[in-house]
């Protein structure tokens, strides 16, 4: 793949309609992710709010949503992200794929590279959360620099 766009996968050990609630539904996303405000499921068209640890906000829409095996969401100020749920062995496998559309390649590369950094842990989180019942974040500390998990 190029700096444009990047792919994650991995595989939990909960059932599917958990793994979707985790990533749509408020509550369930303040565990393991952002603090999180919407009205209700994600729906094609709706716009959400997230807060992270440090107080920065993202704003976003949905833009797709076929529940519970996709989900597809704007990220950032040019970048596109793609979720997509299947079970495998008795488990689900996550695909996480990030597009970014930033006019700029050296500062496209940039987000890229720090949401792939991101995105690895967080979906590490959403599976301790939801295998061990463990929240990785690192909640207390927001403020030490280069800290991977706030």
């Amino acid at each position: 793949m190029n700096s444009e766009a990047f792919r994650l996968r991995i595989l939990i050990a909960a059932p599917l309609e958990t793994v979707w609630e985790a990533w749509t539904s408020p509550v369930a996303l303040g565990h393991w992710f952002v603090k999180a405000q919407h009205d209700g499921p994600f729906l094609p068209g709706m716009g959400y709010r997230w807060v992270w640890a440090s107080g920065a906000e993202e704003t976003g829409d949905v833009f797709e949503s076929d529940e519970p095996v996709r989900l597809a969401f704007t990220f950032g100020p040019d970048a596109g992200v793609e979720v997509t749920l299947a079970p495998f062995e008795g488990r689900v496998a996550i695909q996480l794929r990030q597009t970014q559309t930033h006019p700029n390649p050296e500062e496209r590369a940039a987000f890229a590279l720090e949401c792939r950094q991101g995105w690895t842990f967080y979906l590490a989180n959403l599976k301790a959360w939801l295998e061990h019942g463990i929240d990785l974040r690192e909640s207390d500390a927001p403020e030490l620099p280069d800290l991977v998990n706030v």
